[in-house]
């Protein structure tokens, strides 16, 4: 649909073939188009990945468009590093295909958790290929490579950050070379750092965006969470969203106590406790609460 190989990358089309480019209402219209591809089950995920590896391309074409939205998530917490969000998201689009190729569904765990390693890592080598300096060594960059790769393994299998010295120990490597190489991996510029070479006054620091001001970006991408948001309280009946709504002060409204919706609705204060508490746990259990995985750093 739209990703589309080129010279192996991968690029954003519309679904008349026209390029995205990296303006608001672009930007929104790819958002809107991504929503079009519903999500996958956890049991239609395993199926689909099971044909994947029988070699079904379109097996390879649902399993990728289902998880788009995903990308778009991890890819704007990336955003303001030298790349626009679009050309972000066609990175990530590159790490989704990898990892719906490499997954393996006997492994028991999600399909996102398993991917979010290879799509940060695609974004990542575009961000260090345009920001960094000095090259790391190719031999260098191959073993962080596979420290990322056991810090994914491990994360999924236990369900929690490894350790330096839980990937050392899954890798077969000195600890302290482990977090050598983690620390060399990183890179820091100082605000005076000059931004041209050729003795310019201009500093790193007078670039640096207001970060109290709201880019088209981000508020492009705050209104398709609010959009998803929404699409999940639709899934409530109507009292239960409504006290949702009211509680979180949602959709422009004042957050209100457990007294005052009790009033509201002339019920106890335990009462309306109790309708949060269901309303919640009819959330947790709904496939759309996905569509909101990735919006918090």
């Amino acid at each position: 649909m739209f990703t589309s190989a080129c010279h192996g990358r991968f690029v954003l089309e519309g679904r008349n073939g026209a390029g995205y480019g990296g303006d608001d209402g672009a930007l929104a219209r790819y958002l809107r188009d991504v929503k079009r591809h519903p999500l996958l089950t956890r049991e239609e995920e395993v199926h689909y990945a099971r044909e994947v590896q029988k070699g079904s391309d379109s097996a390879k074409e649902t399993l990728v468009n289902s998880n788009l939205r995903f990308v778009v998530n991890v890819a704007r917490q990336y955003q303001h590093r030298g790349i626009p969000l679009v050309d972000l998201i066609s990175e990530g689009n590159i790490g989704l295909i990898k990892a719906v190729e490499k997954f393996d569904p006997e492994r028991g765990y999600h399909f996102t958790t398993y991917a979010v390693w290879w799509i940060k890592q695609s974004i990542l080598k575009a961000l260090e290929s345009t920001s960094r300096t000095i090259r790391l060594p190719a031999h260098v960059a191959s073993v962080l490579e596979r420290i990322g790769w056991a810090h994914n393994e491990l994360r999924a299998a236990s369900g929690k950050n490894p350790t330096v010295d839980d990937i050392a120990a899954f890798l077969d490597l000195p600890a302290q070379r482990v977090a050598d190489l983690l620390q060399v991996s990183r890179e820091t510029l100082s605000f005076e750092a000059p931004v041209f070479a050729d003795g310019d006054s201009v500093e790193l620091g007078d670039s640096v965006s207001d970060v109290r001001s709201t880019s088209p970006e981000d508020a492009a991408l705050a209104r398709a969470m609010a959009d998803d948001i929404n699409a999940l309280l639709e899934t409530l009946p109507a009292r239960e969203s409504d006290i949702l709504q009211s509680r979180y002060g949602l959709n422009g409204r004042r957050a209100l106590t457990l007294t005052e919706l009790g009033r509201r609705y002339q019920l106890t204060k335990e009462r309306i406790r109790q309708i949060e508490k269901r309303a919640l746990q009819r959330l947790q259990v709904s496939l759309r609460l996905r569509t909101l995985e990735g919006y918090l750093d």
